[in-house]
Protein backbone atom coordinates (compact mmCIF):
# COMPACT_ATOMS: atom_id res chain seq x y z
CA UNK A 1 0.00 0.00 0.00
CA UNK A 2 1.42 3.37 -0.76
CA UNK A 3 1.45 5.48 2.07
CA UNK A 4 0.63 9.08 1.03
CA UNK A 5 2.59 12.39 1.58
CA UNK A 6 2.28 13.91 4.73
CA UNK A 7 1.95 17.88 5.19
CA UNK A 8 4.22 19.31 7.64
CA UNK A 9 4.51 22.45 8.85
CA UNK A 10 7.20 23.02 6.54
CA UNK A 11 6.03 21.49 3.49
CA UNK A 12 5.38 18.35 1.92
CA UNK A 13 7.52 15.20 3.07
CA UNK A 14 7.24 11.56 1.54
CA UNK A 15 7.40 9.75 5.13
CA UNK A 16 7.36 6.31 3.10
CA UNK A 17 10.80 5.90 2.96
CA UNK A 18 12.87 7.38 5.95
CA UNK A 19 16.36 7.50 4.28
CA UNK A 20 15.01 10.67 2.43
CA UNK A 21 13.52 12.10 4.99
CA UNK A 22 15.36 15.69 5.72
CA UNK A 23 15.46 16.22 9.10
CA UNK A 24 17.01 19.64 9.18
CA UNK A 25 14.11 21.63 7.94
CA UNK A 26 16.93 24.69 7.89
CA UNK A 27 19.28 23.18 5.63
CA UNK A 28 19.96 21.95 2.10
CA UNK A 29 19.31 18.32 1.34
CA UNK A 30 22.75 18.41 -0.27
CA UNK A 31 24.26 19.64 3.16
CA UNK A 32 23.70 15.70 4.45
CA UNK A 33 25.29 12.54 3.11
CA UNK A 34 23.76 10.65 0.81
CA UNK A 35 21.28 7.84 2.37
CA UNK A 36 21.66 8.99 5.72
CA UNK A 37 20.09 12.12 5.94
CA UNK A 38 21.15 12.70 9.67
CA UNK A 39 24.92 13.03 9.03
CA UNK A 40 25.92 16.09 7.55
CA UNK A 41 29.14 15.97 5.08
CA UNK A 42 32.69 16.83 5.95
CA UNK A 43 33.88 19.86 4.38
CA UNK A 44 37.27 21.34 3.99
CA UNK A 45 37.66 22.78 7.27
CA UNK A 46 36.60 19.32 9.56
CA UNK A 47 39.86 17.95 8.53
CA UNK A 48 41.88 20.86 10.25
CA UNK A 49 39.44 21.01 13.49
CA UNK A 50 41.29 19.48 16.58
CA UNK A 51 39.58 17.48 19.05
CA UNK A 52 39.74 18.95 22.48
CA UNK A 53 39.04 15.16 23.86
CA UNK A 54 41.77 13.59 21.19
CA UNK A 55 45.67 12.26 22.22
CA UNK A 56 46.99 15.27 19.92
CA UNK A 57 45.00 17.99 22.32
CA UNK A 58 46.25 16.16 25.29
CA UNK A 59 49.85 16.41 24.08
CA UNK A 60 49.54 20.40 23.37
CA UNK A 61 48.46 20.41 26.86
CA UNK A 62 51.52 18.76 28.06
CA UNK A 63 53.78 20.44 25.98
CA UNK A 64 52.16 24.18 27.35
CA UNK A 65 52.06 23.24 30.99
CA UNK A 66 55.79 22.34 30.28
CA UNK A 67 56.85 25.79 28.29
CA UNK A 68 54.47 27.90 30.14
CA UNK A 69 56.12 26.94 33.66
CA UNK A 70 59.94 26.20 32.33
CA UNK A 71 59.87 30.13 30.22
CA UNK A 72 58.32 31.63 32.93
CA UNK A 73 61.76 30.94 34.97
CA UNK A 74 63.86 31.96 32.15
CA UNK A 75 61.72 35.31 31.86
CA UNK A 76 61.91 35.89 35.07
CA UNK A 77 65.69 35.03 35.47
CA UNK A 78 66.26 37.92 32.51
CA UNK A 79 64.21 40.48 34.22
CA UNK A 80 66.66 40.19 37.39
CA UNK A 81 69.93 39.44 35.84
CA UNK A 82 69.84 40.42 32.51
CA UNK A 83 70.37 38.37 29.09
CA UNK A 84 73.49 36.67 29.25
CA UNK A 85 76.70 37.60 26.88
CA UNK A 86 76.66 34.54 24.58
CA UNK A 87 73.01 34.92 23.53
CA UNK A 88 71.95 31.76 24.52
CA UNK A 89 69.33 32.90 26.49
CA UNK A 90 67.96 35.02 23.58
CA UNK A 91 67.28 32.22 21.28
CA UNK A 92 65.85 29.68 23.78
CA UNK A 93 63.12 32.41 24.24
CA UNK A 94 62.83 32.75 20.42
CA UNK A 95 61.98 28.99 20.77
CA UNK A 96 59.18 29.42 23.46
CA UNK A 97 57.95 32.11 21.59
CA UNK A 98 57.13 30.09 18.24
CA UNK A 99 55.73 27.29 20.34
CA UNK A 100 53.21 29.72 21.96
CA UNK A 101 52.22 31.00 18.49
CA UNK A 102 51.84 27.59 17.90
CA UNK A 103 49.54 26.90 20.87
CA UNK A 104 47.91 30.23 19.60
CA UNK A 105 46.97 29.56 15.90
CA UNK A 106 45.71 26.01 17.80
CA UNK A 107 43.26 27.60 19.53
CA UNK A 108 41.93 28.93 16.63
CA UNK A 109 40.48 25.65 14.97
CA UNK A 110 40.08 23.36 18.33
CA UNK A 111 36.11 22.31 18.85
CA UNK A 112 34.21 22.82 22.38
CA UNK A 113 31.25 22.09 23.80
CA UNK A 114 28.48 24.71 25.05
CA UNK A 115 27.40 24.55 28.47
CA UNK A 116 24.70 21.69 28.87
CA UNK A 117 25.65 20.39 25.47
CA UNK A 118 27.50 17.13 24.50
CA UNK A 119 27.72 17.75 20.56
CA UNK A 120 31.23 19.24 19.97
CA UNK A 121 31.04 22.83 17.99
CA UNK A 122 33.28 22.46 15.24
CA UNK A 123 32.33 25.90 12.94
CA UNK A 124 35.58 28.09 12.74
CA UNK A 125 33.73 31.40 12.95
CA UNK A 126 32.20 30.40 16.24
CA UNK A 127 35.68 28.50 18.00
CA UNK A 128 37.17 31.72 16.54
CA UNK A 129 34.88 34.10 18.21
CA UNK A 130 34.69 32.37 21.32
CA UNK A 131 38.73 32.01 21.79
CA UNK A 132 39.16 35.88 21.20
CA UNK A 133 36.32 36.58 23.78
CA UNK A 134 37.73 34.20 26.38
CA UNK A 135 41.69 33.70 26.31
CA UNK A 136 42.95 35.53 23.56
CA UNK A 137 43.92 38.87 24.52
CA UNK A 138 45.84 36.82 27.75
CA UNK A 139 47.56 34.72 25.28
CA UNK A 140 48.32 37.83 22.90
CA UNK A 141 50.13 40.20 25.22
CA UNK A 142 52.34 37.63 26.59
CA UNK A 143 53.76 36.95 22.96
CA UNK A 144 53.94 40.56 21.90
CA UNK A 145 57.85 40.83 21.21
CA UNK A 146 58.76 44.39 22.09
CA UNK A 147 61.29 42.97 24.53
CA UNK A 148 63.20 41.50 22.63
CA UNK A 149 63.84 44.45 20.71
CA UNK A 150 65.19 46.74 23.44
CA UNK A 151 68.24 46.51 25.65
CA UNK A 152 68.24 44.33 28.16
CA UNK A 153 71.17 44.06 29.65
CA UNK A 154 71.64 44.07 33.36
CA UNK A 155 72.00 47.99 33.49
CA UNK A 156 68.70 48.95 31.63
CA UNK A 157 65.47 48.97 33.29
CA UNK A 158 64.17 47.33 29.96
CA UNK A 159 64.13 44.05 30.61
CA UNK A 160 61.65 44.31 33.37
CA UNK A 161 59.02 43.75 30.50
CA UNK A 162 60.13 40.45 30.57
CA UNK A 163 57.72 40.17 33.72
CA UNK A 164 54.91 40.60 31.37
CA UNK A 165 55.62 36.76 30.12
CA UNK A 166 56.03 35.55 33.54
CA UNK A 167 52.00 35.37 33.57
CA UNK A 168 52.07 32.64 31.66
CA UNK A 169 52.67 30.73 34.87
CA UNK A 170 49.45 31.35 36.07
CA UNK A 171 48.42 29.20 32.60
CA UNK A 172 50.67 26.63 33.46
CA UNK A 173 49.24 25.79 37.04
CA UNK A 174 45.34 25.99 35.59
CA UNK A 175 46.50 23.29 32.93
CA UNK A 176 47.99 21.02 35.58
CA UNK A 177 44.38 19.72 36.64
CA UNK A 178 44.52 17.35 39.27
CA UNK A 179 40.49 16.57 38.97
CA UNK A 180 41.70 15.79 35.29
CA UNK A 181 44.20 13.50 35.88
CA UNK A 182 42.64 11.88 38.33
CA UNK A 183 39.33 10.73 36.64
CA UNK A 184 41.91 9.60 33.96
CA UNK A 185 43.58 7.50 36.48
CA UNK A 186 39.70 6.17 37.30
CA UNK A 187 38.58 5.66 33.51
CA UNK A 188 42.02 3.65 33.51
CA UNK A 189 41.42 1.54 36.13
CA UNK A 190 37.53 1.31 34.85
CA UNK A 191 38.49 0.32 31.57
CA UNK A 192 40.81 -2.39 33.23
CA UNK A 193 38.66 -3.89 35.16
CA UNK A 194 35.98 -4.40 32.30
CA UNK A 195 38.51 -5.99 30.20
CA UNK A 196 39.02 -8.43 33.29
CA UNK A 197 35.40 -9.01 33.96
CA UNK A 198 35.44 -9.91 29.84
CA UNK A 199 37.78 -12.58 30.51
CA UNK A 200 37.06 -13.77 33.22
CA UNK A 201 33.40 -13.71 34.20
CA UNK A 202 33.69 -14.80 37.57
CA UNK A 203 35.05 -11.53 39.21
CA UNK A 204 32.07 -9.79 38.90
CA UNK A 205 30.61 -12.02 41.42
CA UNK A 206 33.80 -12.18 43.66
CA UNK A 207 33.01 -10.17 47.11
CA UNK A 208 36.55 -11.27 48.87
CA UNK A 209 38.73 -10.37 46.62
CA UNK A 210 39.36 -6.36 45.96
CA UNK A 211 39.94 -6.11 41.90
CA UNK A 212 39.07 -2.05 41.77
CA UNK A 213 42.38 -1.28 43.52
CA UNK A 214 40.57 1.35 44.99
CA UNK A 215 43.39 1.52 47.87
CA UNK A 216 45.77 2.23 44.96
CA UNK A 217 43.64 4.83 43.05
CA UNK A 218 43.17 6.71 46.63
CA UNK A 219 46.86 7.06 47.09
CA UNK A 220 47.86 8.07 43.50
CA UNK A 221 44.92 10.98 44.10
CA UNK A 222 47.04 11.69 47.35
CA UNK A 223 49.94 11.52 45.32
CA UNK A 224 49.17 13.88 42.81
CA UNK A 225 47.70 16.71 45.46
CA UNK A 226 50.66 16.34 47.21
CA UNK A 227 52.82 16.96 43.85
CA UNK A 228 50.80 20.03 42.94
CA UNK A 229 51.36 21.69 46.67
CA UNK A 230 55.04 20.80 46.35
CA UNK A 231 54.65 22.68 43.58
CA UNK A 232 52.98 25.74 44.13
CA UNK A 233 54.93 26.27 47.34
CA UNK A 234 58.41 26.28 45.06
CA UNK A 235 57.27 28.25 42.56
CA UNK A 236 55.71 30.74 45.51
CA UNK A 237 58.88 30.89 46.92
CA UNK A 238 60.78 31.30 43.71
CA UNK A 239 58.93 34.35 42.28
CA UNK A 240 58.53 36.32 45.64
CA UNK A 241 62.18 35.45 45.69
CA UNK A 242 62.85 36.96 42.12
CA UNK A 243 60.24 39.98 42.68
CA UNK A 244 61.76 40.52 45.84
CA UNK A 245 65.21 41.50 44.13
CA UNK A 246 63.81 43.47 41.35
CA UNK A 247 61.93 45.60 43.89
CA UNK A 248 65.27 46.18 45.69
CA UNK A 249 66.78 47.09 42.87
CA UNK A 250 64.25 49.68 41.44
CA UNK A 251 63.64 51.57 45.01
CA UNK A 252 67.86 51.22 45.39
CA UNK A 253 68.31 53.37 41.79
CA UNK A 254 65.75 55.47 43.07
CA UNK A 255 67.37 56.34 46.14
CA UNK A 256 70.47 57.50 43.97
CA UNK A 257 68.65 59.52 42.13
CA UNK A 258 66.28 61.47 44.41
CA UNK A 259 70.15 62.09 46.54
CA UNK A 260 71.89 62.16 43.98
CA UNK A 261 74.79 59.69 44.82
Amino acid sequence: MEVPEEKGPYGYQDFSDRSKVNYNFNSDDSDYEEGNPTKKKKGCSSYIIINRKGGFRSFLSVVNIFICIISSYAYIWTAVFGNDPDGFSNRMMWAFESLFLIMMLCNFVTDFTRDGEHVAVTDLEEIGVRYIQSDFLYDLVPLLPFSFFLDNSQYKFYRLFFCIKVLRVKTGFDSFNIGKMYTDVRDYYKDRIEIRIKNHPEIATDMINNHTDIYTQMIIGYLLKSLKLVIIIFNLSFFLGMFWLIYCEVTQYAFYDYYGE
